[in-house]
Parts: structure tokens; C-alpha cells; sequence
């Protein structure tokens, strides 16, 4: 394995697990080919940091080392080999279907100007334990570091990282979809009084 990868021109897609595995890349090159990527196409490189995106692709391009769609104000793909605390950039107005897809990352903030969340967003990223959301989101909002409405009467996601017994707010009166995917550290959850639907 290299540190460093170049992706061939030509190569238009990048399907599930595609690239899975790279132990020691540090650096993925993507070409103007591509045109579809899979978040899960880098599952399992944990020393991922870095993403280039030929300036010359159409759809995709990089910064700071993240992949986002262009003209779409949209966040693809972040390095899963990126660990501590990453804040999204003010601007930003969707986080992709599984963009925080098996990083390494104990903390994600999410600015005011975040509108619309895909589903799996943090699927198997076991290491994170909070996410926190700025007080000026008129969609989502954060309480002891889950994710929920605006309203804080809806829980969206709870961070994998979270362990032990946990306590959902009195405020919650339903859980989304799939809200506890891979809590498995949990050991007891005492559910809100006011808790309506599951």
C-alpha cells in the first residue's frame, strides 16, 4: 500500500468498498471522470486524511482535504482517518447521505446554515460521542449532545460512542428511524415520560 493514491482517469464510478481496506493511504486522488461516489467506498482506511479532487471534475470538488458536490453546497465525504473534534463550515446547507460514514471523529459540529441531513450520516463511527449544533439552526438542535429537531421533541441520532446508561431528555416525544444504529456500548436507556412514537 502507498500513502499516497491516484485514482486512473477514466474511472467514473466509486461503488461500495470499492477502495476499502487501505491500511496506510493517507491521500486519495480523485480524477475529472468521476462522476459517483459511494461513502462506504473507503470503509476501513484508517489513516485517511486527505482528499484531492482534480480541478477539472464536474460534479466534485475538495477542500480541506473533504469532498463536497459542487454548486450544491453540499458535503459528500470526509476523510474517515481524521480523528478529535471537526467543525462543518458555516455555508454548508446539507451533509450527505453518509458523509461522516466510519471516521474517527469524538466531536461534529453543525453550523446554523445546515437545512437537510441524509440518512447515515455517522454510520460506524465508533469513536464519536457528541454532536453539537449551533443555537442559530432553524432545523436542528443538540441536547447533552444528540441530535434532534428544532423543537428538541424529536430525537434524529445519538453518537455510537455514547456508553453506559443514558437518559433520553423529558423534552423528547418521538425517536426517529434507526436512531440508536450502532449504540452498542449502550447498556440501559431510560426512555422520556412523554415519549408518543418509537
Amino acid at each position: 500500500d502507498e500513502e499516497r493514491v491516484e485514482i486512473p482517469s477514466g474511472v467514473v464510478k466509486l461503488d461500495e468498498y470499492s477502495f476499502s481496506a487501505k491500511e496506510r493511504v493517507r491521500t486519495v486522488v480523485i480524477p475529472a471522470t468521476v462522476e459517483y461516489i459511494n461513502t462506504s467506498a473507503f470503509l476501513n482506511c484508517p489513516a485517511l486524511t486527505e482528499f484531492i479532487v482534480d480541478a477539472d471534475n464536474a460534479r466534485f470538488y475538495a477542500e480541506d482535504g473533504v469532498i463536497y458536490e459542487k454548486g450544491a453546497d453540499k458535503l459528500i465525504l470526509f476523510p474517515c482517518g481524521r480523528s478529535g473534534s471537526y467543525g462543518v463550515r458555516d455555508g454548508v446547507r446539507e451533509l450527505g447521505a453518509g458523509a461522516f460514514f466510519s471516521t474517527s471523529l469524538t466531536s461534529l459540529q453543525i453550523p446554523a446554515s445546515v437545512t437537510a441531513i441524509g440518512e447515515g450520516l455517522i454510520d460506524l463511527s465508533e469513536s464519536l460521542s457528541e454532536i453539537l449544533v449551533d443555537e442559530g439552526n432553524a432545523v436542528y438542535a443538540s441536547a447533552d449532545g444528540l441530535l434532534c429537531n428544532k423543537a428538541l421533541d424529536t430525537l434524529l441520532l445519538v453518537p455510537s460512542a455514547i456508553s453506559g446508561e443514558h437518559t433520553i431528555p423529558d423534552s423528547i416525544h418521538e425517536l426517529g428511524e434507526g436512531v440508536f444504529y450502532g449504540c452498542n456500548r449502550l447498556t440501559k436507556i431510560t426512555l422520556s415520560a412523554g415519549l408518543e412514537a418509537v
